[in-house]
C-alpha cells in the first residue's frame, strides 16, 4: 500500500474551509448560538452519530483488502478529500466547541487589536500550524507505508477506530445526560 504524501494538505484544505465559515459566523456576532443548550445537544448527538459512522469505517476497513482500496480511492477521487476534511471538522463537536469558546475569544481579540487585518493574521498563523502538522503526519504515513507495508497502517486504523468510537460514546452520553438534567 502506498499512501500519497499530499493527502494531509487536501484534507486540511476542507478543514480550513470549515474554519472560515465558523470564523465568519463569529465575526458577524453570532457566536452566542453556540451557548444555546439545544445547539450544543444537537452538535453532541449529530457529531457523535457521525463519529460512530467514522469508527465503523475505521474498524471494518482494515479487514477488507486495504491495499487495493487505498490505491483506488486516493487515485480515482482525490477531490473528495477536502470534502471529507470539511465534514469531519464540522461533525466533531469539540471542533465547534473550541471555536465557540477559545477560538472565538482569539478571533475577537485579533479583531479588537488590529481589525480584520489582525483576524487575517490570526487565521493565517493558525492555518500554517494546521497545514504544517497534518502535512508532516501525511508525509510520515506515506514514508511508513513505503517502508513497512500495510500491516502497521491496519493496526493504526483499528486503534483510531476504537478511540473514535470512544469519543462518539462520550459525546452522545454527555448530550443525553444534559438533556435528562434540563428536562428534570
Amino acid at each position: 500500500m502506498r499512501l500519497r504524501r499530499n493527502i494531509g494538505f487536501r484534507i486540511v484544505s476542507g478543514h480550513a474551509i470549515a474554519e472560515i465559515i465558523l470564523v465568519a459566523v463569529i465575526a458577524l456576532g453570532l457566536s452566542y448560538m453556540f451557548e444555546c443548550v439545544e445547539v450544543r445537544l444537537a452538535l453532541g448527538i449529530v457529531g457523535g452519530g457521525f463519529l460512530i459512522f467514522t469508527a465503523y469505517g475505521l474498524l471494518t476497513y482494515p479487514m477488507k483488502d486495504m491495499d487495493q482500496h487505498l490505491r483506488l480511492n486516493t487515485r480515482s477521487n482525490p477531490g473528495s478529500l477536502p470534502i471529507l476534511g470539511f465534514l469531519t471538522s464540522f461533525s466533531n463537536p469539540y471542533f465547534t466547541i473550541w471555536w465557540a469558546s477559545i477560538g472565538s475569544l482569539l478571533a475577537a481579540e485579533s479583531l479588537m487589536l488590529a481589525g480584520y487585518i489582525g483576524l487575517a493574521i490570526f487565521l493565517v498563523s493558525h492555518w500554517c500550524s494546521d497545514f504544517s502538522w497534518y502535512m508532516l503526519v501525511s508525509f510520515l504515513s506515506y514514508k511508513g507505508s513505503l517502508k513497512f507495508g500495510s500491516k502497521p497502517m491496519k493496526i493504526a486504523m483499528y486503534i483510531c477506530g476504537v478511540l473514535v468510537a470512544s469519543l462518539a460514546v462520550y459525546y452522545i452520553t454527555d448530550a443525553v445526560l444534559t438533556l435528562i438534567r434540563i428536562s428534570a
